[in-house]
């Protein structure tokens, strides 16, 4: 489960968390068999709300969802206008699909990068007077809520109107794998708004491999409920922990 700045981000495959490790490269890494559907699943843990773009394989599959203070939403795939019809597919990028559609440095690769609304300063009016609570040397701030998004079906999110810029992080090394449209489902959106947002953007990436560092292929997902078998000694363990507790050996 990747949690950075009151956000968490995560892959799920029918309906269960997937479990995320470290490679050779630091890098977040989720290990899905080829052919799995799945979807991002996001949760603001803040107090107001975020917005958040997500790209995968370095191109757009959604923009300005909003994601109210304390609630999570799933997207299902590729946000197209206002609709969600095709599930996310990982499948395994044969030679054939590189030398028809080419390679991407970030190919596996699932970035997530969100803003928060800014903290605005409360008032406290009289009726004359005016007079502020906050410290005379902060400045009077206005609220600017024309700015439009949508707010998803679930009440939770939005896939919105705003553009955002993007820089693509380099990976040392190319991806096995990349998502296509699967099957259908039916995902519908509607408009919502925020209050002006943090200039900062925070930023979530996960990889997926349909390999194991030693060139095994993934055959069935891990979850974080999945036991692991240490190599060492043979015990298993819940996938949340990293190394055995018996004989330390790292769990892969």
């Amino acid at each position: 489960m990747m949690f950075r700045n009151d956000f968490v981000g995560v892959v799920v495959n029918k309906g269960k968390i997937m479990r995320e490790t470290n490679n050779h490269l630091g890098e977040n890494v989720v290990k899905l068999p080829f052919g799995s559907e799945y979807g991002v699943r996001l949760k603001n843990l803040n107090t107001v709300k975020a917005v958040v773009d997500v790209e995968i394989d370095g191109s757009s599959a959604a923009q300005g969802l909003i994601i109210n203070p304390g609630t999570s939403f799933e997207l299902k795939g590729f946000l197209e206008g206002m609709k969600v019809r095709n599930k996310f597919r990982f499948i395994k990028k044969t030679k054939e699909i590189s030398n028809y559609r080419g390679d991407r440095i970030d190919d596996g690769i699932i970035r997530i990068s969100y803003r928060f609304e800014k903290v605005q300063p409360v008032y406290y009016i009289e009726p004359w007077p005016i007079r502020s609570i906050v410290p005379e040397s902060q400045p009077w701030h206005f609220v600017n809520t024309n700015v439009t998004y949508t707010l998803g079906s679930s009440g939770n999110a939005s896939g919105g109107t705003q553009n955002a810029c993007f820089v693509n992080q380099v990976m040392e090394q190319t991806a096995d794998g990349i998502t296509v449209k699967g099957s259908e489902t039916k995902q519908d959106f509607v408009h919502g708004w925020t209050n002006p947002l943090e200039e900062h953007a925070h930023v979530i990436n996960i990889k997926l491999v349909g390999y194991t560092e030693s060139g095994v292929s993934v055959q069935k997902p891990i979850t974080t409920k999945t036991k692991l078998k240490c190599k060492t000694c043979g015990r298993k363990w819940p996938s949340r922990y990293k190394f055995c507790p018996n004989c330390t050996t790292y769990l892969n």
